[in-house]
């Protein structure tokens, strides 16, 4: 099964109230892909209720600061959750 889960839609570095900045998750088959980390993302994903320590992939579309902000906290939260395998990016 595949589906996509829209984290964060909205453009531009501000935070604001509304939708968090860029990020989308595809899970294909139980694994989870995150695309950009945009401000908010691990947030996004407990929201989502994607536990963060399932993260095993993170993919950048481009590198503008609002989707790959939090690029370094998400894999510190996924450590932080009990992450204990490595994250590919």
């Amino acid at each position: 099964r595949t589906r996509i889960v829209f984290l964060g839609t909205k453009g531009g570095p501000r935070v604001g109230i509304g939708a968090a900045n860029p990020a989308n998750l595809l899970v294909v088959n139980d694994t989870p892909f995150v695309i950009d980390c945009g401000m908010g993302v691990s947030r996004q994903l407990v929201t989502a209720g994607v536990p963060i320590p399932s993260v095993k992939y993170i993919f950048i579309s481009h590198h503008h600061s609002d989707h790959n902000l939090e690029y370094g906290n998400l894999f510190y939260n996924a450590w932080a959750a009990g992450l204990s395998t490595p994250i590919h990016s």
